[in-house]
């Protein structure tokens, strides 16, 4: 994430006081620097061969969590994937989401693509990456933002490009491509059915948030038996009463 320069600007890497939240899955999130790993040297910050003075480092999937304190009334940037040599597979999408609206979405962009918005790519909004399709984390994301037709679009897109039909493990890249039976693209899907069943939002239990609506007609059942627990909270059954707008935990 690259600021725009400006005679009058405040620069986010100069905002760092300001910042309630930083979470990044890898290395150090770099501060007018990209990111890197904890033992590496941080390199400039360069997007589509141009380089940055000034801006914010970052590895995704992760978010960046800023308290205004009522003192700004625009937010400027550059966004971009850092310049590596033309070895980089990976693609990412920024998203800037003020007061719980989403004020900016960009496209999915690769290394080497100009810093600024990007053409949307129709096939991943509510899609999924097509590289290891679960490292793009999509759905987690589409959860946060209470999306449910979209999280279940990435979600059943997801397993449909992954699935061994065979024996019904799950390969790593995409059908009959890369490993097989891998752990970890099971244990992802794993943990998108317990999001789409059971989540918790603060001090609120969301019972079924993302299930389809088709598990919700008259006479349908959601048993939730042995969630994995993050709370204290008993097992819970369903009963939809879609005709009402409701269901009922027993």
């Amino acid at each position: 994430m690259v600021e725009e320069t400006s005679a009058s600007a405040e620069y986010l890497s100069s905002l760092r006081h300001l910042f309630l939240a930083e979470t990044t899955v890898w290395g150090v999130i770099g501060c007018d620097t990209a990111a890197h790993g904890p033992e590496r040297e941080a390199a400039p910050l360069s997007i589509g061969g141009n380089t940055y003075a000034k801006g914010i480092g970052h590895h995704a999937p992760g978010q960046l969590v800023l308290d205004r304190a009522g003192l700004y009334d625009e937010f400027l940037c550059e966004v971009g994937v850092q310049d590596q040599g033309g070895g980089s597979q990976g693609s990412v999408t920024f998203s800037v989401i003020v007061d719980g609206q989403t004020r900016f979405e960009s496209g999915v962009i690769r290394e080497g693509d100009p810093a600024e918005r990007n053409e949307r790519e129709w096939f991943d909004l509510g899609g999924f990456a097509k590289v290891q399709p679960d490292y793009g984390r999509y759905p987690e994301i589409y959860a946060m933002r209470g999306d449910r037709k979209p999280f279940l679009r990435s979600c059943f897109n997801m397993l449909a490009s992954l699935l061994n039909t065979g024996n019904l493990s799950l390969w790593e890249h995409f059908n009959n491509v890369g490993a097989c039976n891998k752990t970890h693209e099971t244990g992802y899907f794993l943990q998108q059915t317990r999001m789409m069943l059971v989540n918790e939002y603060g001090d609120e239990l969301w019972l079924a948030p993302f299930a389809p609506s088709e598990r919700f007609r008259d006479g349908c059942r959601i048993v939730l038996d042995r969630a994995p627990p993050r709370s204290d909270r008993p097992d819970s059954a369903l009963s939809p009463a879609w005709g009402r707008g409701m269901f009922r935990p027993r």
